[in-house]
């Protein structure tokens, strides 16, 4: 695999080192054709956009050419004549430029810049409506069009996540990018200080504009996470109307929610506001059995978990002058989580020959208070992409979490109990300024600087019920307090060269990292003082008119979480507890990619393939504390493989019918934990989403399955899922009303078995189903809509537009 990769990226440098020409065929010509691409409603470049020129008297294909990240195309070696050039991209009206004639005494058009109409257009009497696919695939990054998403726009985050490909989440709401946890997650472009799961529980998908997933990144960003980067932007209105959308939401288990989100346009200055609030529940049935030592339990109850988040957003974005632009804003948000497991036990120690039976209540409750706020500033020296940007950001929070277990016989009298208290407070500041200016043909250099310092307290205490007292005494043994602080200093450049067909870009990046863990009530600390080198390289060719290959590299780094590192026991409810360990090393990721898509009418058929190298990776392990407790902690495993490949398929067969498919398979091989074998094992997932529409209407039906996988010390079954949605609007699209079901099989139970040194666990998840939730929305002032009359006929020397 190794020796296949050098060799594409050797055949693409050589491609561009000897200026390889798409106006391909061999043919001597005279003419070259010019322009760029841009999107008519936000005044951005289209990346990939398809421009295919044709001869004007019999429509004979002569030549094509894929946009590169600018918009630009250029077409060569084109013979004299006259021609007509078609300009077309997924989700975009198709426009046709013509005449486009190449003569001896005009050698070279350029057609300047070219504006493509997205999804829709008004116009009267007609309205033309199109539609973009659910997903997009670009060159580096998979972007993901939540409004597309009707099975999902009534959750969360996490939700619409469950129909991403290369993602998969956990009965718990855990997020796996291509099978690694270890993630990074940005929203708005700015990093996060809760854990990446934790975060998109939170965020309402209707308060979402669009997910970027990014797998393999370059110099340019952080090279923190196994995986990749997860990018959630928010929504923040249309910034050339004014206007707003009031959305209201309900469903099974108590589930509720309100959105509510106003743009004012004031020509220069663009304000937006944005409040949500919900509550998002779901129960289950929860089936165990372990062994710890001695001592073996089992249990069945029932479980529930509720996420009640609320924030409020402002921000506003000021055209200081015809290059100079400032954006700024905060965020004030509660996250809130909670949960109640009921379950009867029943123990039986290996020298009784009866068992113990007792009822068992376990509750949690998490809060996190936060605020932040960013200050963004551009400025534009000639062109969309000789610029300066600076951004700013901050953001602070304080944690509080109790976990409390309650034991009691079967008459009902208090057995035994325990709480578990942790608080402290949170900050994060980040710094970064980016300058990129474009030379020659197609080449552009990039360099930065970025600044992360991130500091924490966490203060743990434990108190166990005393039977005789009947109250919690607090245990002094127990008491935790820790420091962490860490400061992450980075400089990178990007040079990226065009040639023709053939695209790259190189890049690096340099980070010094200094880490400080103290633990006061031990009087210990710990500290890391040390730099890092992170190149990339981007490779890509494009075919005349078929599609476009591109393979990539990536090193990045999983640096362990402050908890992972702090010595010591801390008591996580009465049955487990957690002990950090201070000489976890992090992980170093080596990331291969190759990658080919090709565009089949209005959509696409896509093939990645990957390769992953994960040093010294970190596991979660298992052992025995004490008589029916078990610890967990991390270690180093040695070195994780991943080899992979990912199928998308989006085609539009009729009018009325869209499909959109896709298949995840990676073989994944993992080294022994402290002794034990390698683990090794072949996965697979395939999601099949299929639309209709009618009457104004769309009916979605979402079917994923997972195949089962290993982890270090077990494994998880495979789990089946099939979600409804049906969206309809009124009101010439003002209000709009969604209905879904989850899981309408009842087949999406989650089993899990681990087993290692004195212990095995055997866990059963059967979430209750189906999950029935409803949405309406009203968009007031044409909050959603953008009307642009139709350009009249430009007519220019060589060519109209039409």
């Amino acid at each position: 695999m190794k020796r296949a990769f050098l060799f594409l990226i050797l055949l693409a440098a050589t491609g561009v080192l000897t200026g390889a020409d798409p106006g391909g065929k061999g043919r001597p010509g005279i003419g070259i054709i010019t322009g760029f691409v841009y999107d008519a409603r936000e005044g951005i470049p289209l990346e990939y956009a398809s421009v295919i020129l044709y001869r004007l008297k019999d429509s004979t294909k002569v030549t094509g050419y894929a946009t590169d990240k600018s918009g630009f195309f250029i077409l060569k070696n084109v013979p004299r004549g006259k021609y007509y050039l078609e300009v077309d991209f997924i989700g975009y009206r198709k426009k046709v430029i013509s005449p486009v004639s190449i003569s001896r005494e005009k050698r070279k058009v350029d057609l300047g810049r070219i504006e493509l109409e997205p999804s829709y257009v008004m116009m009267e009497p007609v309205e033309v409506t199109g539609e973009a696919p659910p997903i997009t695939y670009k060159i580096d990054k998979k972007v993901v069009e939540v409004s597309k998403q009707p099975t999902a726009v009534s959750g969360t985050a996490i939700d619409v996540l469950e129909n991403v490909p290369s993602v998969t989440v956990d009965v718990e709401g855990n997020v796996k990018l291509r099978g690694s946890e270890n993630l990074t997650l940005l929203i708005d472009g700015r990093p996060v200080l809760l854990d990446p799961s934790q975060a998109l529980q939170q965020i309402p998908a209707n308060s979402i504009d669009r997910i970027e997933i990014i797998t393999n990144p370059s110099a340019r960003y952080d090279p923190e996470g196994i995986s990749g980067i997860i990018n959630v932007i928010l929504k923040k209105g249309a910034k050339r109307t004014s206007g707003g959308a009031l959305t209201l939401k309900g469903g099974s288990f108590g589930n509720y929610g309100l959105d509510v989100l106003y743009n004012l346009n004031l020509g220069r200055t663009n304000l937006y506001l944005s409040f949500n609030l919900g509550q998002y529940a779901h129960l289950a049935t929860l089936t165990s059995d372990r062994t710890a030592g001695a001592l073996a339990v089992s249990s069945e109850g029932d479980f529930r978990r509720k996420r009640s988040p609320w924030s409020f957003r402002t921000g506003m974005d000021l055209k200081l002058g015809r290059r100079d632009n400032l954006s700024l804003g905060g965020t004030y948000r509660v996250w809130r989580m909670g949960g109640e497991t009921a379950l009867w036990y029943e123990e039986k120690a290996d020298t009784s020959e009866e068992a113990e039976r007792y009822f068992s209540v376990d509750t949690f409750e998490l809060r996190i208070p936060a605020y932040s706020g960013f200050l963004n500033y551009q400025h534009l020296f000639g062109g969309d992409e000789h610029k300066f940007t600076g951004d700013l950001y901050y953001s602070r929070s304080d944690k509080t979490i109790e976990s409390r277990n309650l034991r009691f016989t079967e008459e009902g009298v208090t057995k035994s109990g325990q709480i578990s208290d942790k608080e402290g407070p949170s900050y994060l500041v980040s710094a970064k300024l980016n300058y990129s200016r474009p030379f020659g043909s197609g080449h552009k250099l990039e360099l930065g600087y970025q600044g992360k310092w991130r500091g924490s307290r966490e203060i743990a205490d434990v108190s166990e019920y005393d039977s005789l007292l009947g109250q919690f005494m607090v245990q002094p043994d127990f008491h935790h307090d820790s420091r962490y602080f860490r400061s992450i200093q980075a400089l990178y450049g990007l040079l990226s060269l065009e040639s023709g067909a053939f695209g790259a870009q190189l890049g690096l990046r340099g980070e010094h990292t200094y880490r400080k863990i103290e633990v006061v009530d031990r009087n210990d600390s710990f500290e890391i003082n040390r730099w890092d080198l992170f190149p990339s390289l981007h490779t890509s060719y494009r075919f005349s008119g078929l599609g476009q290959l591109y393979a990539s590299y990536s090193r990045r780094i999983w640096r362990p979480r402050s908890w992972w590192l702090e010595p010591g026991v801390t008591w996580m409810d009465a049955y487990n507890v957690r002990e950090g360990n201070p000489s976890l090393k992090p992980e170093y990721i080596d990331s291969y990619e190759l990658g080919f898509q090709v565009p089949k009418g209005r959509g696409f058929v896509s093939a990645e393939a990957f390769y992953r190298v994960t040093h010294d990776n970190i596991e979660r392990v298992t052992r025995m504390y004490e008589e029916g407790v078990l610890l967990h902690t991390f270690v180093n495993s040695g070195t994780a493989r991943s080899l992979g490949a990912e199928l998308s398929l989006n085609l539009t067969p009729f009018r009325f019918y869209n499909i959109y498919w896709t298949a995840d398979l990676y073989r994944y091989r993992l080294e022994g934990v402290e002794g034990e074998s390698p683990k090794e094992s072949f996965n697979w997932s395939l999601r099949l989403s299929n639309e209709f529409r009618f009457g104004g209407a769309r009916f979605q039906a979402n079917l994923r399955y997972y195949s089962p996988t290993v982890t270090s010390q077990g494994d998880r079954g495979d789990f089946l899922t099939l979600d409804l949605a049906l969206k309809k609007s009124f009101f010439d699209r003002k209000l709009n009303f969604v209905l879904q079901a989850r899981d309408v099989l009842g087949t999406g139970d989650r089993e899990f078995t681990s087993e290692g040194t004195d212990f095995t666990s055997h866990v059963l998840f059967d979430r209750k189903s189906p999950f029935l939730m409803a949405q309406i929305s009203y968009n007031f002032n044409n909050f959603r809509k953008y009307k642009k009359e139709i350009p009249q006929e430009e007519e220019g020397e060589d060519y109209e537009i039409y």
